[in-house]
């Protein structure tokens, strides 16, 4: 009886220690799974292209690449796994980019669903804009775009949605457009404007709290983002005396010089 005992202690031992192998071999799959892994994340006919380029899920290095009408965007990315973000029930990496066309750091917290944006400071050519939307290529944007988030301020962006994948936005941003220049019908500079955006839902709100340049720019507006999409916005527009005349034509001119704009369309 002893014997049988020893016997069944021994498999018992046996079965521990298979258990904790096949554990271990899992973890060490999850913890060493390659960087290459991610580009399967992307889909096949999204204007972004990912190449990883070393490491692992976990930290790791690779490109992105934006599609545009003129040069493609390549931007060198960096990412580094965060704990932290468990807290809030994310995946938690602090994102680096930098490149010609984008350069700086975020911290995304990853989710079934959505992404959320912390800590956000970025500087992108404007021309990442024609990627972005087929109506922003027809303008031909060029200038500089700043992306910023102060203490405690985070976005969170819901997908899937429809045909350009996102369902909701909430939280704030703030956006500077700096020496920003209109091609195609435009072909005008218009200023630098300083933007407030506030994610509700399926609607992005948006205040222009400073501006300045040929196009001085006061008001607020929204931007839908599901069917039916709409872009609106309510405000005033000062072109200064040596300004583009298209910049001159915008909406009826009022006493004080300035012109007033009711902007309601489908974009």
């Amino acid at each position: 009886m002893i014997a049988q005992e020893d016997s069944s202690l021994s498999a018992m031992k046996l079965v521990r220690w298979w258990w904790l192998a096949a554990i271990s071999f899992v973890i060490g799959l999850i913890a060493l799974a390659p960087a290459a892994l991610l580009e399967r994340v992307v889909p096949p006919d999204s204007p972004v292209r990912f190449v990883a380029e070393g490491g692992t899920i976990w930290s790791g290095r690779g490109r992105v690449s934006v599609s545009t009408d003129s040069t493609p965007l390549n931007i060198p990315v960096a990412w580094q796994f965060e704990p932290t973000a468990l807290l809030r029930l994310r995946l938690g990496f602090h994102v680096t980019a930098d490149g010609p066309a984008i350069a700086g750091t975020s911290r995304l917290g990853l989710r079934s669903g959505s992404i959320e944006l912390r800590d956000t400071a970025v500087t992108a050519d404007a021309r990442v804009l024609s990627a972005a939307h087929r109506l922003a290529a027809v303008f031909a944007p060029q200038g500089q775009l700043r992306l910023q988030q102060g203490k405690g301020e985070s976005l969170t962006i819901g997908f899937p949605g429809d045909a350009d994948g996102v369902s909701r936005v909430d939280g704030t941003m703030g956006l500077q457009v700096e020496k920003f220049v209109l091609g195609g019908v435009v072909n005008a500079a218009v200023g630098s404007h300083e933007i407030a955006l506030q994610g509700a839902a399926t609607t992005v709100n948006f205040s222009i709290p400073r501006s300045s340049g040929a196009l001085k720019l006061e008001g607020a507006g929204s931007l839908t983002l599901v069917s039916p999409r709409r872009f609106t916005f309510s405000g005033f527009a000062t072109a200064t005396n040596d300004a583009p005349a298209t910049l001159k034509q915008l909406g009826a001119t009022l006493a004080d010089g300035r012109q007033r704009l009711e902007i309601n369309t489908p974009w």
